[in-house]
């Protein structure tokens, strides 16, 4: 397995203030500056990682990819939402509740809330969590009205996903988020040849985790249904056995939906 590429900061009182001090400050004589590496760095928008090739990558709520699908009027015919059910789950009465226990760089999870969720992200990576809760706060202070809108629909927890759905495990069922939300890492054989360079960086970044643990976690947890998010022609995660659960597909990626 390749070792996660090192991540420099910026600056020491940049990693003083996002609390990542284990991590080496670039240009100073405890870092190997010879490595290719990122650069954790702040500048007027916002948080970011870049390469020295110049590549940015960020998690962006207001102005990226997931910002632009969250605002198409089509969004609630699309593949995700049905798999979701969002809208079908609201006609309990109740506000719907998601944890993405993925959330990487929060696309679904911004996507569930433009569909009426509240949405808690888990992230245990320091790095991803950092970038995502900075891509929230501009959020929630944006000008525009329905950016502020969604913002406060997400929140954002540092945590081991397996861990925090465990000790979820003995609460009612009133307090159980009524969806769960998984998207593990994709598998590398069937990793798409042009997987887009934000996806690749947080496949390296973070080491991919006890997913078969996640499914049972979620499963245990979820009052209503759990949706995990996979390539086409990925197994089922965990080679699920039992009921085979409901498929949302899409030309290069498909919903498994298990009802509990």
């Amino acid at each position: 397995m390749t070792a996660p590429p090192t991540i420099f900061v910026q600056t020491p009182a940049l990693r003083e203030s996002l609390g990542l001090e284990d991590l080496p400050v670039a240009g100073t004589s405890d870092a190997d500056n010879s490595v290719v590496a990122w650069l954790l760095y702040a500048d007027e928008a916002g948080l970011a990682l870049k390469r020295d090739d110049g590549l940015r990558i960020a998690p962006e709520f207001e102005k990226g990819r997931g910002a632009a699908r969250a605002r198409e009027s089509s969004l609630a015919g699309q593949p995700i939402a049905k798999a979701l059910g969002i809208a079908r789950l609201a006609t309990t009465g109740r506000r719907v509740t998601m944890v993405d226990a993925t959330a990487g760089f929060g696309v679904d999870a911004w996507q569930a809330a433009a569909l009426g969720a509240n949405v808690l992200m888990l992230e245990r990576h320091p790095v991803m969590h950092a970038l995502l809760r900075d891509a929230l706060h501009r959020a929630s202070a944006s000008d525009n009205a329905r950016v502020r809108e969604l913002a406060g629909r997400v929140t954002l927890e540092q945590t081991d996903a397996v861990n925090w759905l465990q000790t979820r495990a003995q609460t009612t069922h009133d307090e159980r988020p009524m969806l769960v939300y998984l998207d593990p890492m994709y598998p590398a054989r069937i990793r798409r040849a042009r997987s887009r360079k934000d996806i690749e960086t947080l496949h390296r970044l973070v080491p991919a985790g006890d997913d078969d643990g996640l499914l049972d976690a979620a499963l245990a947890v979820a009052s209503h249904r759990v949706v995990v998010k996979r390539p086409s022609g990925a197994p089922l995660l965990n080679n699920t056995v039992g009921a085979v659960p409901e498929a949302i597909t899409a030309p290069n990626t498909r919903w498994d939906r298990y009802v509990v």
